[in-house]
């Protein structure tokens, strides 16, 4: 239903308990493990479920904890690493032909900070005092009702974009969408119905998005 056909609210609703099952898994982890009992395990799990939120924990900590600087950019890495894998097992749970289109390039997205943490954690002595990094709940209601909002209003632009402006206009939805949330924005291009988008088209926007969320 709405513009262009471009909600589903039964999709949008599986979509969301998706995206916050995922996450959930990292949330859970990070909780189990402690804040305190491993720089970079706490990195690798929480970038499952936000990796921004750990590289804004991790930079705090580091102006805090000057000599831990090494450690927790290597954190900081392994966090972004996460974002790879984390788009490839959502989409693939979706679209598995897409997730096998974009499954080479999100590898290499994935691998060069995983080899500059590896690097930077070989380099590092000392492992800093870590206060704790605070993750949200994705569970929370609020949470909840962002994912569907994001995923909701993404929807409706990516299909408009693509009606008005062609293949740019997907490029452009991706380009600023990945700059506050990748999942949001590769959810919502690869549940459009068969055909919406080529499959160029699609791939390509995902991994725009994703780039885009790393830089």
């Amino acid at each position: 239903l709405g513009p262009w056909a471009s909600l589903n609210p039964r999709t949008i609703g599986w979509l969301v308990l998706l995206l916050l099952g995922v996450s959930y898994v990292g949330y859970f982890a990070a909780r189990i493990v402690g804040p305190g009992r491993g720089l970079l395990l706490t990195a690798l799990l929480g970038g499952f479920t936000s990796s921004t939120a750990v590289t804004l924990a991790y930079a705090r900590l580091s102006k805090q904890n000057p000599d831990g600087s090494a450690l927790l950019s290597a954190g900081i890495a392994l966090a972004c690493a996460m974002l790879a894998p984390r788009v490839g097992i959502v989409i693939g749970a979706i679209q598995p032909a897409l997730a096998r289109e974009i499954a080479l390039p999100l590898i290499a997205l994935g691998l060069v900070p995983l080899l500059y943490a590896g690097w930077m954690a070989r380099r590092s002595i000392a492992t800093p005092a870590v206060d704790g990094v605070r993750i949200r709940n994705p569970f929370a209601i609020g949470a909840a009702l962002a994912m569907t909002a994001a995923i909701t209003v993404l929807s409706v632009a990516i299909r408009g974009a693509e009606a008005l402006l062609g293949d740019a206009g997907t490029y452009v939805i991706a380009a600023l969408s990945g700059i506050l949330d990748v999942d949001a924005v590769s959810v919502a291009i690869a549940s459009g119905p068969p055909g919406a988008l080529p499959m160029t088209v699609a791939s390509n926007s995902i991994l725009l998005a994703v780039v885009v969320n790393t830089v």
